[in-house]
């Protein structure tokens, strides 16, 4: 039973992702998603990353933030069987890097950590590599 209901967290978590023009809201902690076009054709380095969700506006709601890992676990999907491990509520993804907020002390703090979304594992990269950026608030 115990095996059972972990296996089904991930279809629980999926349930509350709901798709907007430009957003997916998460009713089980109220956060907003974004996903937009510029989810797929924006790469940008780890700083330029943080600047640009911190001065984004869309739909006249501001205050968002680069995503953390703990917060890419909520929509992370890994019961799909395509490459894209990512809820399916999201229009704009990749199956690839997308920066997230967290640093790492690796190199003197040169390192941030990166969400891979053709797996869903988190890794490290020094923070001047360009990748994509979703943001979150």
């Amino acid at each position: 039973m115990w095996i059972f209901s972990i296996m089904l967290a991930p279809l629980l978590l999926s349930a509350n992702l709901t798709k907007s023009t430009n957003f997916v809201y998460d009713t089980s902690n109220g956060s907003i998603w974004q996903d937009s076009v510029e989810n797929i054709t924006l790469r940008l380095s780890h700083k330029e990353a943080i600047s640009y969700c911190e001065n984004l506006t869309i739909s006249g709601k501001s205050n968002w933030h680069l995503a953390s890992k703990d917060e890419y676990s909520t929509i992370i999907d890994k019961t799909r069987k395509d490459e894209h491990q990512i809820n399916r509520s999201f229009k704009y993804s990749m199956p690839v890097d997308y920066w997230t907020s967290d640093t790492t002390w690796r190199s003197f703090g040169r390192y941030a950590y990166y969400v891979f979304l053709k797996s869903g594992s988190i890794y490290y990269e020094n923070k001047t590599y360009k990748k994509f950026v979703r943001c979150v608030k």
